[in-house]
């Protein structure tokens, strides 16, 4: 007896995409630069599930990436809303607060980050940064030291400071760096050149930017 033709599907039997899908399509066009391509998909996933965790950052992400950081931030408070215990969540949101210029908040934000996952050095290094800019320095030289060696935390701490201008607190860590481990190089190098910029009275700089053992996020 000879078996029977495969059937062809019909249309119910046709499974429509689901968000997870649709997540996978934003992120392949995001990944090939289209952008309107991607925020299509990402609004199609959030509409099937509005909860989902992937949708909101990818979308919230690429919102980020295409100079939209305030309606970004819209997309972070909703994944903050819906995923509150989640430090990735809380990071992102700090992040985009900071983009949009505001440092309180993503201080607020940040800090969250570092409650819910105290060990993540890319959270506490963040969290650093923004300390810093808001003239809180005690603070970022603590968070720091929470997941650094004193003299990486010391170091990163003046790199910080050095960032923002503020020759003398840097220098002030950097010798610390030095005090505590005199094979950092970099720190020396750094109150070097420090002290040449001060006697130049000149903010010139052609200097190495990036951290030789605990680089900032």
């Amino acid at each position: 007896m000879e078996g029977r033709p495969p059937q062809l599907a019909s249309q119910t039997d046709v499974k429509p995409p689901n968000a997870k899908l649709h997540v996978e399509m934003a992120r392949m066009l995001g990944r090939s630069g289209e952008a309107g391509g991607a925020e299509v998909h990402y609004q199609e996933a959030l509409r099937i599930s509005p909860q989902n965790l992937a949708a909101q950052l990818g979308y919230a992400r690429l919102l980020v990436g295409s100079g939209k950081p305030e309606r970004a931030c819209g997309w972070f408070e909703r994944a903050q809303q819906d995923h509150p215990e989640l430090a990735k969540v809380n990071n992102d949101l700090g992040l985009c607060y900071a983009e949009c210029g505001r440092s309180a908040d993503a201080v607020v934000a940040v800090r969250r980050a570092t409650e819910l996952q105290p060990d993540e050095v890319r959270y506490r290094n963040n969290l650093a940064r923004l300390l810093v800019a808001e003239n809180q320095t005690d603070e970022a030289l603590n968070t720091l030291l929470a997941v650094h060696p004193p003299a990486v935390a010391h170091y990163n701490a003046g790199f910080l400071l050095q960032s923002h201008g503020k020759r003398a607190a840097a220098a002030a860590q950097f010798q610390k760096a030095v005090d505590l481990n005199p094979s950092l190089v970099s720190a020396q190098s750094w109150n070097r050149e420090i002290a040449r910029r001060d006697q130049l009275d000149t903010q010139t700089v052609g200097f190495p930017t990036r951290l030789p053992q605990a680089e900032i996020q």
